[in-house]
């Protein structure tokens, strides 16, 4: 079915389908293929029962709730990116002579939680693991987390960034 097709398609590229957005699709197909509908014309798109139907009518799609995806990232991730990342990385173990050292090699992580901003549910394939939708990075407020390990399998303490707040936690 070739709106199944689209929401698939607009799914892996980044663009999830929020309800409504399937809801005007549905109605606009139907004017554009000449299909006789009863769907309300002020709102030009389908009804909620509509959408309930077809979600039974098509098991491979389902609603799920959006990971938000800055475009920059999106953007960035690519095989010779990848490729990259990992000759330097290479490079540097073998400089610094840390292959056989996993105690002194860390890896360290962050992430961003959003305090006000909401995602929208979309539709997606049943069974993905993960639904990106693209964000405008301006967002609300962001607390951090921080996490780092090394390579044996010990981690330091974590920590939390909080604008506005400044703590020696006892380092002084």
């Amino acid at each position: 079915m070739r709106l199944v097709r689209h929401i698939k398609n607009m799914q892996k590229s980044g663009f999830a389908l929020t309800r409504q957005d399937v809801r005007r699709l549905a109605y606009e197909f139907t004017n554009q293929l000449g299909f006789k509908h009863q769907f309300i014309p002020n709102s030009e798109m389908s009804g909620h029962v509509w959408l309930q139907s077809f979600l039974r009518r098509n098991p491979t799609i389902t609603i799920r709730k959006s990971e938000g995806l800055s475009l920059p990232r999106s953007q960035s991730m690519n095989r010779e990116a990848v490729k990259k990342y990992f000759d330097l990385l290479q490079k540097v173990l073998e400089e610094n002579q840390l292959f056989d050292k996993p105690m002194n090699i860390f890896n360290m992580d962050e992430s961003g939680l959003q305090l006000n901003n909401r995602l929208d549910k979309v539709l997606a394939e049943k069974g993905s693991k993960s639904v990106s939708a693209i964000t405008s990075s301006e967002k609300g407020e962001t607390i951090t987390l921080v996490a780092c390990r090394n390579a044996e399998g010990t981690f330091l303490p974590p920590a939390v960034i909080i604008k506005g707040y400044l703590s020696d936690f006892g380092l002084r």
